[in-house]
């Protein structure tokens, strides 16, 4: 029968793992005699290197400039196209973000839906009379 301190796996029993590991990493700084912690090992997380990202086409969208006629709560806006149609058009993001003011008489550019031609969204205030 076996010794118990070999059959369950203590590092005398297996010579060669116990020299793998002090060849390995060693334990003690050789001047200062500091315990130094093992290396990390890494385990493939981090950023991953694409491909730079072509442009995606948006949703088609009709790309009109306007005139704020009138300006209601909640950044919306009523805008009076180039081609003399009326439409109501809320602020993009971007604008909000910044906090770009609008007012009435500002030459603004306005994308459409092709499903709505009644709304917009404002995306960029010319500088123009107003500005």
């Amino acid at each position: 029968m076996r010794g118990g301190a070999e059959h369950h796996g203590s590092r005398a029993a297996n010579p060669t793992a116990s020299a793998n590991a002090s060849q390995a990493h060693e334990p003690f700084h050789p001047i200062e005699g500091v315990r130094i912690p093992p290396p990390r090992r890494r385990r493939g997380g981090g950023k991953k290197r694409r491909e730079p990202l072509t442009p995606v086409q948006k949703e088609d969208t009709l790309s009109l400039v306007g005139r704020v006629v009138e300006t209601f709560p909640s950044s919306t806006f009523k805008v009076e196209l180039e081609n003399g149609h009326t439409i109501l058009a809320s602020l993009a993001g971007r604008l909000r973000r910044f906090r770009i003011r609008i007012t009435p008489g500002d030459d603004v550019d306005v994308e459409l839906s092709p499903y709505d031609l009644t709304r917009g969204r404002i995306t960029y205030r010319r500088q123009g009379r107003n500005a």
